[in-house]
């Protein structure tokens, strides 16, 4: 039996309305969805950020006339300073490693300047990690997986002294840096013994010649 007109827009009326709803409840589901996947991407992210393994770590970036050494923020407003290289400068830096409650530290050098540091530095029973330049920047190369904003951020081209210890005290707290082989003070007595004797062996035969040349 058909509907009277009136009858017949009414209900497509409600039907119109109806799909409508589920078309927009669709939509909300769809947007509840997809915050929620970004939510869980955003999560896993920050799970997959590095640890602190260390919290009383330091860096420092050896100079040839000074250094500069970085500690947590946390410890201190003022965490990066310059030191000079002569002897009280270096027992200064120590001991104010020692205020801000600091056990390992991370140096990078490239030539001997690291040598009286490290000496003072095992003096007053630091654990010194002397790191190799290539190592570091080897473990730069981790900072996407670490969370945003932990790391020092360096711009190419914009290399200093500053962020390079701030580096180095970032990596070395989650443990990323590792040691060079350093052997004790009798062992580093006996290797300058072999290298002098090579020397020699390797000049004997310039200095029988000088004496060849002055007879």
């Amino acid at each position: 039996m058909p509907y009277p007109v009136g009858e017949n827009q009414k209900r497509k009326k409600i039907l119109t309305e109806n799909i409508s709803i589920t078309a927009l409840g669709g939509e909300i589901m769809n947007q509840t969805r997809q915050s929620q996947k970004l939510s869980n991407k955003r999560s896993k992210k920050k799970e997959a950020g590095l640890k602190v393994i260390n919290q009383h770590t330091a860096g420092i970036d050896i100079g040839s006339r000074e250094h500069w050494v970085c500690v947590p923020s946390r410890v201190t407003e003022s965490n990066i300073r310059c030191f000079g290289c002569s002897t009280p400068q270096l027992i200064a830096l120590a001991n104010w490693l020692k205020e801000c409650g600091i056990t390992s530290i991370a140096m990078e050098s490239t030539g001997v300047e690291w040598i009286p540091l490290f000496n003072i530095l095992t003096q007053h029973n630091f654990s010194v990690c002397l790191v190799n330049a290539h190592h570091v920047k080897l473990a730069r190369s981790l900072a996407p997986y670490v969370g945003a904003g932990s790391l020092v951020k360096t711009v190419p081209g914009r290399k200093s002294d500053v962020q390079d210890c701030q580096w180095l005290q970032q990596l070395h707290s989650y443990g990323l840096l590792a040691p060079s082989f350093i052997p004790d003070g009798e062992i580093v007595v006996l290797r300058s013994y072999l290298r002098q004797r090579e020397n020699l062996i390797q000049t004997s035969s310039t200095h029988v010649q000088r004496m060849h040349k002055g007879a």
